[in-house]
């Protein structure tokens, strides 16, 4: 297999080379205020703060949630509280602001075909309410429980915010995967998988050994034809190296 045959098939068929980037994902606003209603009635509230609108997938692990919940209780999006002049300072900790966190599964909708989304990358709703619940229990176990509001799991709901600025963050766990993670590898790639320059270099490889056995192959079997002829002409192998391959020149 040539170099052009392999990005060929790398291109065309990315899917056999390099394995999905799944992981939580977060739409963090900041906000004046926020609720949540479900036929009429308000599930959830809060002031100044932050609204979340959280999508889980099936590859999702206590780790990810660990990490949005540091990132959503540390990042800075608001003034120095002693300096207001100093931008981007504190956090809706420091501030002892609310969180309205929401579950969001439409985030890992496709528009890939068509113009229907399609959502199958989304955890199963089963499971992620369960995943949602231990993100929540994180929040409360991390931050004030009074402090930390939600929307109601797999209902129809009504999301009114007022975002303060407009500021809105978009976070993804696998743009900050914890090197010394169990579940990655030091290039953070997940352990006991191999990456897509790696399984490259493993195609090429078995492409040159199957070459190579066939470049043995012919000039044994031309050395045997060398062997039965006359005289009256003479034999050369030429060989053309192309991805591996061999081929056979005769001068008579």
């Amino acid at each position: 297999m040539n170099l052009s045959i392999f990005f060929f098939f790398l291109f065309a068929f990315p899917v056999y080379f390099v394995s999905p980037v799944t992981a939580m994902r977060v739409v963090m606003q900041r906000v004046t205020s926020a609720s949540v209603t479900v036929e009429k009635r308000t599930v959830g509230e809060i002031k100044k703060g932050l609204l979340l609108l959280v999508g889980i997938t099936g590859d999702d692990t206590k780790k990810d949630a660990e990490l949005i919940v540091r990132k959503c209780l540390n990042t800075r999006l608001w003034p120095d509280k002693e300096n207001p002049d100093r931008g981007w300072a504190s956090s809706v900790v420091d501030n002892d602001y609310e969180l309205l966190v929401v579950s969001q599964f439409t985030l890992y909708g496709k528009l890939k075909k068509g113009n229907k989304p399609d959502f199958h990358m989304a955890m199963p709703p089963d499971q992620a309410t369960v995943e949602f619940d231990h993100l929540l229990e994180m929040f409360r176990k991390s931050y004030k429980a009074e402090r930390i509001q939600q929307g109601e799991f797999g209902a129809m709901m009504k999301v009114a915010l007022e975002n303060d600025g407009p500021v809105t963050i978009y976070l993804d766990s696998a743009d900050w995967q914890d090197p010394g993670s169990q579940s990655q590898g030091a290039n953070g790639i997940p352990k006991g998988q191999k990456s897509a320059e790696e399984k490259g270099e493993a195609i090429l490889k078995a492409g040159g050994e199957k070459g190579k056995g066939r470049k043995e192959k012919t000039e044994s079997t031309a050395s045997r034809s060398v062997e039965g002829k006359s005289t009256e002409g003479t034999q050369k192998l030429e060989e053309v190296e192309d991805g591996g391959l061999t081929k056979e020149v005769t001068d008579s």
